[in-house]
């Protein structure tokens, strides 16, 4: 085999197994993101901890501890989720997406910060996390409407309704545009059915608490659209 035969061999023999690792996290940030769905919590952490030991590729394995960060944070193990989310900030720069892999991670501690009642920083990580996913061309993702759902969530915990619902409509037209996932534009519903009730708007709150639950005629309430 000639030298330069050789060079192409090394090298599809690279993209092959290279291209394999993505794949196979990406099936795993899917199986990950549906126990996440249904609140299987601890089930996800020891995927995802599976799944790391399974990849080379540096930015999967940064999206899969973000991922476990999230889901440290939904059982209340703050501190470790913290420390999960400084070594996936760490390996950023060892990646090739730096601006979309931070914002990801800025959303995350965004929503740490929340959940601490730590409300000025999780806004603060939260606009930061919007900015980066602007600069990355990767403002009208999914990811980007998760870190604008979780900012309305902060605006509503500041009592800024109007600046809540303004993101979290936002967010709505992001996931229904770009998921099929009933689930997580459900929560989009029942985060807009809060901001509405605490607006006192009580029939846009039952509008979005209805779609969210897909069980009430809202025509017995006397509203038509």
């Amino acid at each position: 085999m000639s030298t330069d035969s050789s060079m192409k061999h090394y090298i599809l023999i690279f993209i092959f197994f290279g291209t394999a690792s993505i794949s196979v996290a990406q099936s795993k940030l899917d199986q990950i993101n549906d126990l996440l769905i249904d609140a299987n919590y601890t089930e996800a952490v020891s995927m995802i901890d599976r799944a790391i030991s399974q990849t080379t590729d540096k930015s999967a394995v940064v999206l899969l501890e973000n991922k476990k960060a999230e889901a440290l944070i939904r059982l209340g193990r703050f501190d470790e989720a913290d420390h999960v989310l400084k070594l996936a900030d760490q390996q950023i720069n060892q990646t090739t997406n730096a601006s979309f892999l931070q914002a990801v991670i800025q959303a995350t501690e965004g929503f740490l910060y929340l959940n601490q009642g730590r409300n000025d920083r999780a806004l603060e990580s939260l606009q930061k996390s919007i900015n980066l996913f602007a600069t990355a061309g990767k403002e009208n993702g999914l990811e980007a409407a998760q870190a604008l759902s979780f900012l309305g969530q902060a605006y509503i915990n500041t009592g800024k309704y109007n600046q809540a619902e303004e993101q979290l409509q936002m967010a709505l037209s992001l996931r229904e545009k770009e998921s099929k996932d009933s689930e997580i534009i459900a929560a989009s519903y029942n985060d807009l059915g809060l901001v509405y009730s605490f607006m006192q708007n009580n029939d846009r709150a039952l509008e979005y608490y209805c779609q969210y639950q897909h069980w009430c005629d809202l025509s017995q309430y006397g509203i038509v659209w």
